[in-house]
């Protein structure tokens, strides 16, 4: 190896192990509709099975992809990338202007308030999935504010996979409890307080094994508690 690959070796060493890598190794692909009446939309998400302290959402626009990571204490703003860019692509960095915090915030409001509840399995196509909830624990709260319960499907066969943490509540209270089974959803959503209506339901349509990398910048990491 001559003098001048060595340096190449060292500068490309260096660069990637000064960033903070994840790692995916699930695509999960789901038709999402805002309510039972709406038209569905594709939305995917990069996973990776053994850690689910982050994912990244990418939801279908036209020749693009929305691309959002979401992190148990960061959040990358929406940014759009070409379909076929992200097909071949292995690595992607993220750009540090995209990232806000959200770590403080979680875990001083929300983890309190909610929690996971043992629900009956749910009949879907004639067949029954193991299904938690999310709720919160004040029912006088809940009737006031009246707030949704979160539920979570399970698809059969899948327990090699940590659960799909949808939003900043569920990510907290997870990662405070971690009380409810792996599996990827079969099918989430949110059933409304009063009416008893679903709405933000995803529906699995296809499980598709990847391996690609983000990289988050040294420059980021003052978004990440270490």
């Amino acid at each position: 190896m001559n003098l001048k690959s060595i340096l190449f070796f060292l500068l490309l060493s260096f660069s990637v192990f000064s960033q903070k890598q994840f790692e995916f190794d699930y695509m999960l692909i789901y038709d999402f509709k805002s309510d039972e009446s709406s038209e569905s939309e594709e939305m995917v998400f990069l996973t990776n099975s053994k850690d689910n302290s982050y994912n990244i959402l990418l939801i279908s626009k036209k020749e693009n992809w929305s691309v959002s990571m979401n992190h148990k204490d960061f959040v990358s703003m929406p940014f759009e990338l070409p379909k076929l860019q992200l097909e071949s692509l292995k690595v992607l960095t993220l750009n540090c202007d995209l990232i806000r915090s959200t770590g403080d915030y979680n875990k001083e409001k929300i983890d309190k308030n909610y929690k996971f509840i043992d629900v009956e399995p749910v009949d879907i196509d004639g067949f029954l999935y193991e299904t938690f909830a999310l709720k919160l624990v004040d029912s006088k709260k809940e009737k006031k504010k009246k707030e949704p319960t979160f539920y979570y499907c399970i698809e059969k066969n899948t327990d090699f996979h940590l659960p799909i943490l949808l939003n900043s509540v569920i990510n907290v209270n997870y990662f405070e409890e971690k009380s409810v089974p792996n599996g990827i959803a079969k099918e989430m959503y949110l059933v409304s307080y009063v009416k008893k209506e679903k709405t933000s339901i995803f529906k699995l349509k296809d499980i598709l094994k990847i391996h690609k990398t983000v990289l988050l910048p040294k420059d980021c990491e003052v978004y990440l508690n270490k």
